[in-house]
């Protein structure tokens, strides 16, 4: 493999790793109390998913972040 390759898939596996810990902590947050965390809780699980396609997409080919 290339090292644009190499780099494309790092960085991919690492933005899903951190959108798991942001999907999972936001769980725990809005779990514990909904009714005072539920803004908190919203956005981390918001921003996890979001970063969780990105990194699809960037596995796959679809934005072009390295040649």
């Amino acid at each position: 493999m290339e090292n644009s390759e190499k780099n494309k898939k790092g960085i991919a596996n690492l933005l899903y790793f951190i959108a798991i810990i942001l999907i999972v902590s936001g769980a725990i947050i809005g779990f514990s109390d909904i009714y005072n965390n539920w803004g908190t809780a919203f956005c981390l699980c918001l921003t996890g998913t979001i970063l969780s396609f990105v990194s699809t997409y960037l596995k796959n080919g679809y934005i072009k972040f390295f040649n």
